[in-house]
């Protein structure tokens, strides 16, 4: 072979031995390594927190002194990721007379199961204070009749055990409840539940403003 062609061949040699690595460095850079290939994927998530100002009007039906009631009233408050609601509530009696009237307001604490489902179930608890009024005969507080008939005109002349006498006083208030819940969409929110209202501090009154209450509500915001 001829010097000429000898050096033509060792050209093509080098070139096609350029090539080649060229070629391998490249397939390196595109292919992913091994071990980030064979790693499983996290399980952790991302979630971002629906948490605001909720207001909720509410209607609620018991009995109060023996007599059917509607207390309607409403609740606002801080609702942190759809799960712990702290705020205040108020009530007061509708079908109330000037001898039939009750209203309390306090604080309102509920958290709720599953709050970022659909549904679930907010158990809460309200303590606050009030003032009520009702109407007791004159027997059960031990004066039985009849008495000397009252002088003054427009007076009744004679009273007896069954005379209405009007009572007025403070009240506290406790109320444990239970919520079921159906999460309408992000700011909308339908809750019903039942709660069972204890009284205290007018101690003659207590035992005939206490008692199960039914409620329905409305939350709007928070979401």
């Amino acid at each position: 072979m001829s010097a000429a062609n000898l050096r033509r061949v060792q050209a093509a040699l080098v070139a096609v031995t350029f090539l080649t690595a060229s070629a391998g460095a490249a397939l390196a850079q595109q292919a992913p390594p091994a071990s980030s290939a064979a790693q499983p994927a996290s399980g952790m998530q991302v979630r971002q927190m629906q948490s605001g100002f909720v207001f909720a009007p509410e209607v609620r039906f018991t009995q109060v002194n023996d007599r059917s009631a509607t207390l309607v009233g409403a609740s606002a408050g801080w609702q942190m990721d759809r799960t712990l609601f702290v705020g205040a509530a108020g009530y007061v009696l509708a079908n109330r007379e000037r001898d039939f009237e009750m209203q309390y307001g306090g604080a309102l604490v509920k958290f709720s199961i599953g709050g970022t489902r659909t549904a679930g179930l907010a158990p809460g608890l309200f303590v606050g204070l009030g003032t009520a009024t009702i109407t007791r005969p004159l027997s059960e507080f031990g004066m039985y009749g009849p008495w000397r008939p009252d002088p003054r005109p427009g007076r009744p002349s004679a009273v007896s055990g069954s005379t209405p006498v009007l009572l007025y006083d403070n009240i506290g208030v406790a109320e444990p409840q239970l919520n079921a819940f159906w999460n309408v969409n992000r700011w909308l929110r339908v809750e019903g539940g039942v709660g069972y209202r204890f009284v205290g501090a007018a101690e003659m009154m207590n035992r005939h403003l206490r008692g199960v209450s039914g409620s329905v509500s409305l939350q709007i915001g928070g979401h």
